[in-house]
């Protein structure tokens, strides 16, 4: 049995990120956070343990970049923990959990917005 090391409870949220690391950017999917830190499955990507990373994103209509550093890697993903605490994270990821944005369509995505029939 694992002591719970964590000063706040995890929010499962899966969302994509870009996690920067030796100069360059690679896709990730975010899977759960807390204030303090955040799971990323990084699709084979490895990086030590001991290393800082910037990670980007968006939620909602705002841009993230928090300097992290790696805590644990397995084959699944990276564990990271926040260079400082975002409590702003967990409470923007329960409002849009509660409030999800209207799905948009438009140009970008192939589709008329405004049929002509």
């Amino acid at each position: 049995m694992s002591i719970e090391r964590r000063y706040n409870k995890r929010i499962e949220y899966r969302h994509q990120a870009q996690i920067v690391y030796g100069g360059r950017g690679f896709p990730v999917t975010i899977k759960n956070l807390s204030a303090e830190g955040m799971f990323l499955e990084t699709h084979l990507l490895t990086i030590p343990t001991g290393n800082l990373v910037e990670l980007e994103f968006t939620l909602g209509e705002q841009n993230w970049s928090i300097s992290a550093l790696v805590i644990h890697a397995n084959r699944h993903g990276l564990g990271v923990a926040f260079k400082t605490s975002q409590p702003e994270l967990p409470a923007e990821v329960k409002r849009l959990l509660r409030n999800p944005p209207p799905l948009v369509f438009g140009p970008a995505l192939g589709i008329n917005s405004n049929p002509s029939y």
